[in-house]
């Protein structure tokens, strides 16, 4: 999978897009979000916000949820690459991140949510979203310390 994955240029594209929302994070972000950045260790925090949630959400979210929406038929057509059940997991994932983020952000996990979700149903394995998602919360801890 690691060989296909490496070959694939929409999981490139899926890094680089991560690595413009960071540009953009750094440049606009603290006028945009007002926040108080939490009070932690940054490698306890580096830890749980590079690996430890990436692979506990995807598992719920992607690995358990999407794929019990995938069994219903009607959700798993696709359109532009994005399944009905890939929504729906992204509003479910956006809205789980209101209770620790600033609104605003939360809603925006809406987005990165579903390309993890397509990579989830891409490569039918919960693998490509945890690195993805690792690769993209890895920024946002930049931007946060």
């Amino acid at each position: 999978m690691f060989s296909r994955l490496a070959r694939d240029p929409l999981f490139w594209f899926a890094c680089l897009a991560a690595i413009i929302l960071w540009i953009i994070l750094n440049v606009f972000g603290d006028a945009v979000f007002s926040f108080e950045s939490p009070k932690k260790d940054s490698t306890t925090f580096l830890l749980m916000v590079v690996l430890i949630y990436p692979l506990l959400e995807e598992l719920a979210f992607r690995g358990w949820l999407q794929g019990q929406l995938l069994r219903l038929n009607r959700l798993s057509v696709t359109l532009w690459l994005v399944s009905s059940a890939n929504v729906l997991t992204s509003i479910v994932f956006a809205g789980v991140h209101i209770v620790a983020q600033h609104a605003m952000l939360a809603g925006l996990v809406f987005f990165p949510s579903l390309v993890f979700g397509l990579f989830r149903e891409r490569y039918d394995s919960v693998l490509p979203s945890i690195l993805l998602h690792a690769f993209y919360n890895f920024g946002w801890f930049l931007w946060v310390v």
